[in-house]
């Protein structure tokens, strides 16, 4: 679990993000990191997917596994998925915040 996780951590935080954070990151509700319910669900699925490429193929696919290990196949793949999936639902929360802010301030 630990090649998927910072896999998406790091992608989160470099690609998706560009590294930018907003200080409601501990906001009980309505910041920009709560999303769905406080669920982020593109990082959620992709994690548990990325976690469970990574147990196939180490402990499923040996001839794989001994070739170049379950890990960069798995980083390949949590890179790919949520960079695509992750930054467009980033840009759909961010433009959802602000015009739920604009709405906010004009009312």
């Amino acid at each position: 679990m630990v090649v998927p996780l910072w896999t998406l951590t790091l992608v989160d935080y470099f690609l998706v993000k560009a590294r930018r954070y907003y200080d409601d990151l501990f906001a009980q509700e309505g910041g920009h990191y709560w999303y769905r319910g406080g669920w982020n669900w593109p990082a959620v699925i992709t994690l548990l997917s990325g976690t469970a490429l990574y147990w196939i193929i180490a402990f499923g696919l040996p001839i794989l596994r001994e070739t170049i290990s379950a890990a960069l196949p798995t980083m390949a793949f949590v890179v790919v998925v949520y960079y695509f999936w992750g930054r467009s639902g980033w840009e759909k929360h961010l433009r959802a915040l602000r015009e739920a802010r604009l709405v906010e301030a004009s009312g």
